[in-house]
């Protein structure tokens, strides 16, 4: 699986449908109500990241530092999990 670590590394939009495909038939995930909580909320996110993209030129100048602001504070929120995620993983690890 990819490491997000850096941004050279980061998955474009296509590695990461490839990414969640492979999550989305593992039985750990699809067969549990968490896990398919954690897959749709996935997927939510990988449209969401792309629907943004898309969406940006078209939010008024004067509510862009707002709007930027929220993503912002957001992406803060995710790198926290991902933080959260790795540290889980790490300690299992070793």
């Amino acid at each position: 699986m990819a490491d997000c670590r850096n941004a050279a590394s980061v998955p474009d939009h296509a590695q990461r449908m490839n990414l969640f495909d492979r999550l989305r038939k593992d039985p750990s995930l699809r067969l549990s109500e968490n896990g398919r909580f954690v897959l749709y909320t996935l997927r939510t996110q990988l449209c969401s990241t792309e629907d943004w993209k898309r969406l940006a030129p078209a939010v008024p100048m004067h509510g862009r530092s707002a709007v930027a602001e929220i993503l912002s504070a957001c992406a803060d929120d995710l790198m926290e999990v991902v933080q959260e995620l790795r540290r889980i993983e790490d300690s299992m690890a070793g």
